[in-house]
């Protein structure tokens, strides 16, 4: 670096990569400044400048000085440190510099008088628990994945999921002789040895994992879900949920509670289009780059995804993996992760690629959607990088008054109605349709298309699972209870099926499976279904019995 660019930067101030120091005085406090800039992106030290700029030169002979920094250079990291010294005269003011480079990644980060040192904002500090496994993780001398977790045991990892998993990679696991099971785990990284007992690793636990989250150590490794009814978080919550499980599970949950937020009417003159709030490839492509890249040596914070009424944003604890910068990220290609590992078991199983183009990806689903870009901060003094997606652009905000101007509120409810909404499902929850009472249950139950399969005479068995309907349609057919027949009557297509209500002449509707009287109980069924066939014999006997004692009632 030339003199022309150290004065610049000396009139920029001090920065993150940027230090004055007034002199040669301390070089303990020098050593530490170097050894944090070579653990990091780089720095340049400069000396004979004060803290707020003002050249106060270095009172020692020129010569001696570049000499001893040389020396701190070479032997005052643990290791040589790679960097530019410089010197100006500024009317009989000496400026030294040192120039030091961004540093390949070797087994161990730098050190000076037996600690490791790193760049936190303007200041250098020894860093914290995560900062440390943070760069030892960059360095290659400790992998955060591959840490034990001494709370679980082998049994918490599928090892069918491992052995489906070394089959997509294509090594062959059914050809005799086999590894044994705890020889597979050790060899792909699954489980390590910890005092003599073999137990999951991070990578492990979270790519094949039976319950990732069940652990100290995991409990927080998992995407939380906030809908808000305004532009910042001080506004109502709309909607909460979890992306909990392995990593792709988290992504396919996050991607499924969004989802459920529905879709917005937008009308191209008369034509009316219903559009998510923004581009699902997009946002699948940042919450896949947030379970892969999120430093997981900071155990309390989750992954957040927030929507608000004007855009999106997905936040991932840590900052870039492996020093990247915003602009690199933006230009896409030298793709880097901390978590190769994980990032290898998303490809193999075809939810990421390895060629640096998530970045295009977003920005070219967005550009097409509403013409905005993605933006990206990457927050190295709180340690997050956050990928916001605007959704609301000019035009569509001007008719968003518009609309809150003619509906008094949100679209079709008004802010009153939205609340009251809130407050009516505020204890809803899956299966809870036996406990509620027949008005209730007529409220909450608002049928899909695929219910009316249920009512298909054909049909002699209905599966779902819980929260899909099952019992309000039992109780619909079977509670005597008219408003809830009529409530549910009115929100279905009219089919022949749906009004021929028990007693019509066309069809007989019967309880074939009533959960009292003759029903078998649930821990019997149990030990004797071993099959689908089982299950299907075991079905149409109770189905012939019950229809059996209809029979005879007539008769």
């Amino acid at each position: 670096m030339e003199w022309p660019e150290v004065e610049r930067r000396i009139g920029a101030g001090e920065d993150a990569r940027t230090e004055f120091k007034r002199g040669m005085g301390d070089l303990r406090a020098i050593g530490r400044t170097l050894c944090a800039f070579a653990n990091g992106t780089g720095g340049l030290l400069v000396l004979g400048v004060a803290d707020d700029g003002a050249t106060v030169g270095v009172d020692a002979d020129p010569d001696d000085v570049q000499e001893r920094l040389t020396s701190l250079l070479h032997t005052g990291c643990g290791k040589p440190v790679t960097a530019q010294c410089g010197r100006q005269d500024t009317g009989g003011r000496w400026v030294h510099w040192v120039d030091v480079h961004r540093h390949q990644r070797g087994y161990e980060p730098f050190a000076h008088d037996g600690r490791f040192w790193v760049r936190r904002g303007r200041a250098t500090a020894a860093p914290s628990p995560s900062e440390m496994q943070e760069l030892l993780n960059a360095f290659g001398f400790v992998l955060t994945e591959r840490q034990i977790i001494p709370s679980a045991v082998v049994d918490d990892v599928d090892f069918g999921a491992v052995r489906a998993f070394m089959k997509a990679q294509g090594l062959e696991t059914d050809a005799a002789p086999q590894p044994a099971r705890d020889d597979d785990l050790r060899n792909a990284s699954v489980a390590e040895e910890l005092d003599g007992v073999l137990r999951p690793t991070l990578y492990g636990l979270m790519v094949f994992g039976r319950d990732p989250q069940a652990f100290p150590h995991t409990l927080n490794l998992f995407v939380q879900c906030a809908a808000y009814g305004g532009t910042d978080q001080a506004a109502d919550v709309l909607s909460a949920g979890e992306g909990r499980g392995r990593l792709e599970d988290q992504v396919q949950r996050a991607m499924g509670w969004f989802r459920s937020l529905g879709r917005r009417e937008v009308y191209d003159g008369l034509r009316r289009r219903d559009v998510p709030p923004m581009p699902e490839s997009a946002l699948r492509e940042a919450l896949v780059n947030a379970v892969i890249h999120r430093d997981y040596a900071i155990t309390g914070s989750q992954i957040l995804l927030e929507v608000f009424d004007d855009r999106v944003s997905v936040t991932s604890p840590g900052a870039l993996p492996n020093h990247m910068t915003v602009e690199q990220a933006r230009r896409g290609g030298a793709p880097r992760s901390r978590n190769e590992m994980m990032a290898n078991a998303m490809v193999v199983r075809g939810l990421m690629e390895r060629r640096g183009r998530g970045w295009l990806t977003m920005r070219h689903a967005m550009a097409r959607f509403n013409g905005t870009e993605p933006e990206l901060v990457n927050d190295e003094r709180n340690r997050l990088v956050r990928v916001t997606f605007r959704t609301r652009t000019a035009d569509s905000a001007r008719q968003g008054q518009r609309d809150r101007k003619m509906t008094g509120g949100t679209g079709r409810l008004t802010k009153q109605d939205c609340l009251a909404l809130r407050r009516e499902l505020a204890d809803l929850g899956c299966g809870q349709a036996d406990l509620e009472s027949p008005e209730l249950t007529a409220r909450r139950l608002y049928p899909v298309p695929d219910h009316l399969r249920a009512l298909d005479p054909k049909v002699v068995l209905v599966v779902g699972p819980r929260g899909s309907g099952k019992t309000a349609l039992f109780k619909a057919f079977f509670s005597n209870e008219p408003n809830l027949v009529r409530a549910i009557a009115a929100r279905m297509p009219k089919t022949p099926a749906l009004h021929a209500q028990p007693g019509a002449s066309e069809w007989a509707w019967t309880a074939a499976y009533p959960a009292v009287g003759h029903f078998p109980d649930t821990q019997a069924l149990v030990k004797c279904v071993r099959s689908d066939e089982d299950a299907k014999k075991i079905w149409h006997a109770m189905l012939v019995r019950r229809l059996a004692e209809r029979f005879d009632k007539r008769r």
